[in-house]
């Protein structure tokens, strides 16, 4: 998923210029599928009134400091921070056409690519989980992938990206692996990650011993879940994955037998590391799914490379579209049974819907295979 600097239509200027245009016009279109809620919810909430005063280092995150420093400099707290995450949505969507197009693609190409990703859950689960870090945190591993080649800036921006949200550092290997494939990584890199990490710690160190209430430690990385919870919560990712991002794992497979396993399957399974790491933690399982975004973006790009994979992609964000509709009884059904076995959910609603898990078992692999036989000479043409 390098940039390609060579092809005309990937000049910096044509990128810059019309992936705003192209971002603005995927979330338009995906609010077809989903409507936008106007307020921040929940942990949201938190980030809208940090909003109003970063400064005063108040809630139970203040160290995530980012999206409200941002928000604040707009003008955007307290009950207008609700526009000012959508607004980020659609900053990450025009910085995956801005990768697109920085890797070759034609415009009309990179936009397709770009509103297949709007209708995922890396950008549906946020309209209703208004005002969470994690698209920002999409938005930085997507521009880092335009700095791999700029050591310095490359690590002010994780930097940045620590300060939003600490757990971008699960998907450090993957953005390493795609900076040692564009250039290798040296003791440059090494004293980067240093200064960048060694920064992070620094200013949340002074904030949260300037914060005037309790808040939310590191403790939180060091106690995992219990093994049936935490394997229960990976059976949920696995079936969410289905539900947000429909017939997709097929893309990924196919870009993994298509283009090769050091190539693109070592970053397809370090991202999937990436999200099921995070739900050994946690239990917000849709939030971590969006991360599936990255490596479909890269399996986009190589698809639109080949002769025809427009329409491939085209019929792949239409059937994703549909099943990502058709599914949301599943949601539904899904979280009724997490609410008859509150306070510990996990894995009691898997053992309830077993048969459900299964048929999603199944389903996978099913799209596993289908996208081994699509990597077949002949199938999808050109190499």
């Amino acid at each position: 998923m390098t940039p390609a600097p060579d092809s005309p239509v990937s000049r910096p200027a044509w990128s810059w210029l019309l992936a705003p245009v192209v971002g603005l016009f995927a979330f338009v279109l995906s609010c077809g599928f989903v409507a936008p809620l106007p307020t921040a919810r929940a942990m949201g909430e938190d980030f809208a009134k940090m909003a109003m005063d970063p400064f005063a280092w108040q809630g139970p995150f203040p160290h995530r400091v980012l999206g409200p420093l941002l928000a604040w400099l707009v003008g955007a707290g307290g009950e207008r921070y609700g526009w000012f995450a959508h607004a980020m949505m659609v900053v990450f969507l025009s910085l995956v056409c801005v990768v697109a197009l920085r890797s070759g693609c034609r415009l009309a190409a990179a936009a397709l690519l770009t509103c297949v990703v709007a209708v995922t859950g890396a950008v549906e689960v946020y309209k209703e989980s208004v005002g969470y870090a994690e698209p920002i945190t999409f938005a930085c591993l997507l521009g880092s992938l335009l700095l791999l080649r700029q050591r310095a800036a490359f690590w002010a921006l994780q930097c940045l990206g620590l300060l939003n949200h600490e757990g971008i550092v699960f998907f450090w290997p993957w953005l390493l692996w795609q900076k040692a494939q564009a250039s290798r990584l040296g003791r440059g890199d090494g004293l980067g990650a240093l200064v960048a990490v060694g920064v992070y710690l620094a200013i949340r160190w002074n904030i949260l011993a300037a914060a005037p209430a309790p808040t939310l430690t590191a403790n939180v990385y060091f106690n995992a879940l219990p093994g049936a919870a935490a394997l229960g919560t990976w059976a949920l990712a696995a079936v969410a994955i289905v539900i947000y991002f429909g017939v997709l794992p097929l893309l990924l497979a196919w870009h993994a037998w298509s283009h090769g396993a050091r190539a693109a399957g070592v970053p397809i399974l370090l991202v999937l590391g990436g999200v099921f790491a995070m739900c050994t933690f946690a239990t917000d399982f849709p939030r971590f799914i969006g991360f599936v975004a990255l490596p479909v973006v890269g399996a986009g790009i190589h698809l639109l490379q080949r002769p025809q994979g427009w329409r491939w992609l085209l019929a792949a964000g239409v059937a994703t579209a549909v099943a990502v509709v058709l599914q949301r009884q599943v949601v539904g059904v899904l979280f009724e049974a997490t609410m008859r076995h509150l306070p510990q959910p996990v894995p009691a609603v898997v053992i309830e819907l077993w048969p459900l898990f299964v048929t999603y078992g199944v389903v996978i692999a099913a799209m596993v295979a289908a996208g081994r036989w699509a990597a077949r000479p002949g199938v999808v043409h050109g190499r």
